[in-house]
């Protein structure tokens, strides 16, 4: 028999990627609070942040230039479960809010 090292952390699992994104991911991203700032040369950013869950920790995510934060829901849904608060923005002028 194989030692099998402590479970510590709870990721979501490919095996359940439609059930954990319809259901509870789904559920914490209609808590989600999100708007758009006016950046250099008048250029907007978007921006989301998922807190209020007692967390004493928090995580900046910033994803690719031409990506939207929308694409890291699973991610953000993990990190939540972790404990973490997440903060995420686009790029300026990229991403979701570019109207």
């Amino acid at each position: 028999m194989t030692a099998q090292p402590p479970h510590y952390f709870h990721f979501s699992q490919e095996s359940q990627f439609c059930d954990t994104m319809a259901g509870p991911a789904a559920e914490l991203w209609q808590h989600r609070l999100e708007g758009m700032f006016q950046g250099v040369d008048q250029l907007n950013v978007g921006w989301v942040s998922l807190t209020g869950f007692n967390h004493d920790k928090a995580i900046i995510v910033v994803n690719g230039r031409i990506e939207s934060y929308w694409k890291y829901q699973e991610l953000f849904y993990d990190l939540v479960q972790q404990g973490y608060d997440v903060f995420a923005l686009d790029h300026r002028g990229r991403g979701y809010r570019t109207e």
